[in-house]
């Protein structure tokens, strides 16, 4: 397989979280967050800084849409490990929440 430059596999999950819908996740490879943010960290490119802002703007509309409509996590395919503990929060805020009423 040919290994890509972080840039480049921004530029493609970009594209494929368009792809897929409003509340579909498209798969990420392993570790694309912590390579993202090492990258990230290490450039001075607004470009790429706004690129992964704008895929992790995406995905996080995507899992807000799920967790408010109290679909399980176990249900939900394509989540990274760290969307997962993110998932899994919100969901318990939102439930808490919604039992004060």
């Amino acid at each position: 397989m040919v290994e890509l430059s972080v840039l480049a596999e921004l530029k493609q999950q970009h594209t494929k979280e368009g792809l897929v819908g409003n509340i579909n996740l498209s798969n990420l490879h392993d570790g694309f967050y912590p390579r993202c943010v090492e990258y990230i960290s290490g450039i001075d490119c607004e470009a790429g800084k706004i690129l992964f802002a704008s895929v992790k703007r995406m995905r996080l509309s995507k899992i807000s849409r799920l967790v408010i409509a109290r679909v399980s996590v176990d249900d939900v395919d394509n989540l990274s490990p760290e969307e997962v503990l993110l998932y899994t929060a919100l969901s318990e805020k939102v439930e808490s929440f919604w039992s004060e009423f």
